[in-house]
């Protein structure tokens, strides 16, 4: 019953998180510069495949070591406490920054197909990262990255994926994705990943506190 609980806890963190923050985005900058940052085809392959994939994986998740060891939770808590929801706005809102910022870059540097582009990508790809994060509140470290080799198939998957559609010329066509720079595309890949980063230095840095 506690491996439940604890399985549908992560499902929220895994959804819910990037889900507010995809919406801020969007709102933001049709609010300042009056368009979307991503076009309709994109959100869909966000929610199918970043919803998806990681989700799978948190199903394949092992059991925590000494779950059956911690005591008893109130029954009368709700699934999202103040400390969750705070966990939620916190680690969506660095995804969001990190889209924001790849956004903000593709404006700049070749106008508002790119921008999408960048956005797009980097917003698949951070929410694929933060699969990992998602698979229990301790640090990939102490977990152990291949503990769960779903969550790496997931990963992997999905990025094989976001590659086709960014790079497959008929794929590309279909998804309005503009060609990226080999820098621009390692500026990509940083912002995905900086969330995850900050996100699991916290957590080492918790653990080491305790």
């Amino acid at each position: 019953m506690e491996e439940t609980y604890t399985a549908i806890l992560k499902m929220p963190s895994s959804f819910f998180c990037p889900e507010i923050w995809q919406g801020f985005c969007a709102s933001f900058t049709l609010r300042f510069w009056g368009f979307l940052p991503f076009a309709p085809v994109h959100l869909l392959f966000i929610n199918l495949i970043t919803d998806s994939l990681p989700a799978i994986a948190i199903g394949m998740e092992p059991a925590e070591d000494g779950l059956l060891k911690k005591p008893p939770r109130d029954p009368k808590e709700g699934i999202l406490t103040p400390g969750f929801v705070g966990q939620i706005f916190f680690q969506g809102g660095l995804m969001a920054g990190a889209t924001m910022w790849a956004w903000s870059l593709g404006m700049r540097q070749g106008g508002e197909a790119l921008a999408c582009t960048m956005a797009f990508s980097a917003l698949t790809l951070a929410r694929l990262f933060h699969g990992f994060n998602c698979r229990s509140s301790y640090s990939i470290i102490q977990l152990g990255l291949l503990s769960n080799p779903g969550s790496l198939a997931a990963f992997m998957l999905g990025s094989i994926l976001l590659a086709a559609v960014l790079f497959v010329p008929g794929l590309q066509m279909f998804f309005a994705a503009s060609d990226l720079m080999p820098v621009q595309a390692a500026a990509v890949g940083m912002a995905a990943f900086l969330p995850t980063v900050v996100i699991q230095l916290g957590r080492i840095f918790r653990d080491a506190q305790q």
